[in-house]
């Protein structure tokens, strides 16, 4: 009489899916099969009191590999269940050892810690035993759409969506990586989130990789291209940058905010793509700040006051924060044109860029090795209207925007309307590597140019089409 009453209660519709459309009640094998391609939806259990937690690993699921969610024909059932069938609750199910087991090594199985948009899993995984793919799993869980934490052996992989989503959230909402996994801990398990894995390193290491390799295909240089990008090849530029006929205006500006702290190992960083995109190449920039220093002129003219806070010496930082270029009607960063001010005068030197630069600007790009400008080009100095205060009352004349012909009316400060999103993201990126620090900047400055292009052909006299 015990067999058949377990039998009865396992055919019973006694589970739940909280991320299903709809009422539904499966027995275990029915909701197994009904979730063939939803491995990660959240299951409820009723223990005939209320309804606990429980997983699709609980109930059997298995994921496989290499034959388009089909078991390999070299994959042999095991007739015992595996060590790891007894455990219950959802934090037990992540109390077991990582690693090869007896299973993986006979049948093919292991498991796996899957990182999705709706919380952290582990799943069975039934690799691919066909000859001669044991050194290709990475790229089984590459095709079943998963991005594995390692080439050899993985462990670990985090699903496209949630790689996805991490970026948007980061772009829109300034989230930071460590906020990010902590939501999803809370997704998986509110009660107990500290007995979930932690991804937060993994996390962080996969998602630069996968913003480059987005990148480069956006940019046409993923797919195995001979062409490798040049300065700037993976930034968007200016789409109105050839309206403009008569002049073309470009503000320069510093943001102090966006400081850097020195690495306590730099000789670790490795960059993904230095240069490629707004931020210029590190190496050349280094050597030109090298040779500006040695030749500075101190400014007698701006006493602006965010620049003397700037050449407080300041030992901790290996930047006090950033410069860039921008187009002056759209406010569009122009590609391979942003840098790091270095600490004391430097920072001077760059940010006066109407006093200093103006003056002795071509003398400057002939006398350095990096630089280069077109003979043909006429530069005409001006300074923002903000700015402009700060500066003495024979600068009015020569460097006001309002005597300029062909300036249009503009005011020069549309980077200070930039720089408001990224004050937000300045505290996340001050502790982070030069080269991640680097990656996250060009990220939101892409993102930056993507909102207006997108939008820059919308007309205010507009609305969903009609003239109102």
């Amino acid at each position: 009489m015990d067999n058949v009453r377990i039998v009865e209660e396992a055919l019973e519709g006694l589970i739940q899916c909280l991320s299903c459309s709809g009422e539904h009640a499966w027995c275990s094998s029915c909701a197994v099969k009904a979730h063939q391609h939803n491995p990660f939806h959240n299951l409820q259990l009723w223990n005939h009191k209320f309804y606990e937690s429980t997983t699709l690993w609980d109930q059997g699921y298995i994921v496989y590999l290499g034959h388009g969610g089909r078991p390999c024909p070299h994959f042999q059932q095991q007739s015992n269940p595996p060590p790891w069938s007894d455990l219950g609750a959802m934090e037990d199910v992540f109390g077991h050892g990582e690693g090869d087991t007896i299973y993986e090594t006979q049948l093919g199985l292991s498991n796996l810690v899957i990182v999705h948009s709706t919380g952290v899993y582990s799943h069975h995984v039934s690799w691919c035993q066909c000859p001669g793919v044991e050194m290709d799993r990475h790229l089984h869980l590459l095709k079943a759409r998963l991005f594995p934490t390692s080439i050899t052996r993985p462990q670990s992989a985090f699903t496209f969506d949630v790689l996805d989503n991490f970026l948007i959230d980061a772009l829109e909402c300034k989230t930071s990586a460590m906020s990010f996994y902590q939501k999803l801990c809370r997704f998986t398990n509110n009660a107990f989130p500290h007995k979930i894995p932690d991804r937060y390193r993994e996390l962080m290491r996969v998602s630069r990789i996968w913003r480059d390799l987005m990148n480069r295909i956006c940019f046409g240089f993923g797919h195995e291209t001979d062409r490798s990008p040049g300065p700037g090849d993976l930034a968007l530029y200016c789409p109105a940058s050839n309206w403009w006929i008569k002049l073309v205006g470009y503000v320069v500006d510093g943001n102090f905010t966006a400081q850097h702290m020195k690495m306590k190992t730099p000789k670790d960083d490795v960059s993904l793509a230095d240069g490629k995109g707004y931020m210029v190449t590190e190496g050349p920039y280094d050597t030109h700040i090298t040779e500006s220093i040695e030749e500075k002129e101190k400014s007698s003219c701006s006493n602006h006051c965010a620049v003397n806070a700037a050449n407080v010496q300041r030992s901790n930082l290996r930047a006090t924060g950033v410069g860039a270029t921008a187009c002056a009607r759209h406010g569009c960063f122009v590609p391979h044109a942003i840098v790091d001010f270095q600490k004391g005068e430097c920072a001077l030197i760059i940010y006066d860029v109407a006093c200093q630069w103006s003056i002795h600007f071509r003398k400057r790009v002939d006398q350095s090795y990096h630089l280069s400008l077109p003979p043909s080009i006429k530069i005409l100095p001006a300074i923002g209207k903000f700015h402009l205060s700060a500066h003495k009352l024979i600068c009015f004349a020569r460097f006001s925007l309002n005597f300029i012909t062909g300036a249009g009316h503009i005011d020069g400060e549309i980077l200070e309307t930039l720089w408001a999103p990224f004050n937000k993201i300045s505290p996340t990126a001050r502790s982070m590597t030069l080269s991640h620090r680097k990656k996250v900047l060009d990220d939101h400055m892409r993102d930056s140019n993507w909102k207006k292009l997108v939008g820059i052909g919308k007309s205010p006299l507009l609305r969903n089409g009609n003239f109102d």
